[in-house]
């Protein structure tokens, strides 16, 4: 019994830490969005809307324009780091979730031992 209590300690604790990083995941998605709408706004602004190049070739434009290219720079770096913040993050929670399942048939394993040796001691001592 005190290594089931153990393994569902360490699955809460695994679990609370997972939803932590997941607030965190969400908040760098959504600051990843954010930029990326301002390079949109961009877009707009220096007239590369009409274009029928893809979005990522007119950010690289934006990039290189003469008015705007040092703001698209800026927030195309904040984006990236939000990205690739929010790309480790949802790599961070898989594992934990992986191991949180790990602990879950850990405990189904040991709850369904536990079970079956407590039937066979009733039925056994008639």
């Amino acid at each position: 019994m005190e290594d089931f209590l153990t393994f569902t300690e360490e699955l809460l604790q695994t679990t609370t830490e997972a939803m932590e990083f997941s607030q965190q995941y969400l908040l760098a998605r959504k600051e990843s969005s954010s930029y990326y709408n301002a390079l949109q706004v961009l877009i707009y602004k220096a007239g590369l809307h009409t274009s029928k190049k893809s979005v990522e070739n007119k950010i690289t434009e934006l990039l290189a324009h003469e008015r705007f290219g040092e703001e698209a720079r800026e927030i195309n770096e904040k984006m990236e780091i939000a990205t690739a913040t929010y790309k480790g993050l949802e790599l961070v929670i898989k594992s934990y979730l992986a191991h949180a399942s790990g602990l879950q048939s850990i405990i189904k394993q040991q709850t369904s031992g536990e079970i079956t040796e407590a039937m066979r001691n009733k039925y056994s001592n008639n």
